[in-house]
């Protein structure tokens, strides 16, 4: 059931915010310190998603397939705005913008999408 409305918040976030045109999104939950116990990445055209739930051993990836690091690059910068504290934000550069937000500084917990 938590997942669900996690699902059901971020999809109106998403419609709302982001108007559903994102290249890149990463959604973590319920993560632990030693990493996830389900990882999924997906690849349709340029888009990438990586979802990773629940406590276990599997690190939650950033990379992209379509030959365009720079989402990733920007997921990172995010990731590790989150680890010195900074939860919610946005970032724009000359041709992406990157939002995110997570509960904790811990990022076990966040939802990180470029568009």
């Amino acid at each position: 059931m938590k997942r669900v409305i996690e699902t059901a918040v971020l999809l109106i976030f998403c419609v709302q915010s982001f108007n559903c045109f994102a290249i890149y999104e990463r959604f973590t939950s319920n993560g632990g310190p030693n990493g996830y116990n389900y990882v999924s990445k997906e690849v349709s055209g340029d888009r990438t998603c990586i979802q990773c739930y629940d406590p276990g051993f599997v690190s939650c990836v950033f990379m992209v397939e379509n030959g365009n690091q720079q989402e990733a690059d920007l997921a990172i910068i995010a990731a590790q705005k989150i680890a010195q504290g900074v939860l919610t934000g946005r970032i724009v550069n000359n041709r992406y913008t990157c939002e995110w937000v997570s509960r904790a500084s811990d990022g076990y917990n966040s939802t990180i999408i470029v568009y």
